[in-house]
């Protein structure tokens, strides 16, 4: 079975945990929240410290989030052989008829697969 290392703030859909996108590495998450405009350099430490968080053997690791940081993300990923994949999901909506008579309209995302950069 695929193993996944999650780097994304979300916890896995149940597709997606079939597929084998493991939980989000606790670690990331508190990496992934940034509170201060980044320069080019804080983006290369920090893309560098996340792929530092996943075994050495790893193969794929799921990414998404700021844009700004995929980049640097993607290229140290690449430099240890580690495929990137982004999550990719349809959006469908539905309207819902309220007992009063109004109408809620709810929008779901449903996974359908990966995309390898």
């Amino acid at each position: 079975m695929r193993r996944i290392y999650n780097l994304t703030q979300h916890e896995p859909t149940p597709d997606m945990a079939t597929m084998g996108v493991l939980p989000p590495v606790k670690e990331v998450q508190g990496y992934i929240t940034i509170t201060q405009i980044p320069d080019k350099e804080f983006l290369a430490r920090l893309a560098r410290k996340i792929v530092g968080t996943i075994p050495t053997d790893a193969k794929e690791a799921l990414i998404g989030g700021a844009p700004y940081l995929m980049a640097p993300l993607e290229k140290q990923l690449k430099a240890r052989g580690i495929q990137p994949l982004y999550a990719f999901s349809r959006r469908v909506s539905e309207e819902i008829t309220l007992p009063s008579g109004s109408v809620k309209k709810v929008s779901k995302f449903l996974f359908e697969g990966f995309i390898e950069v």
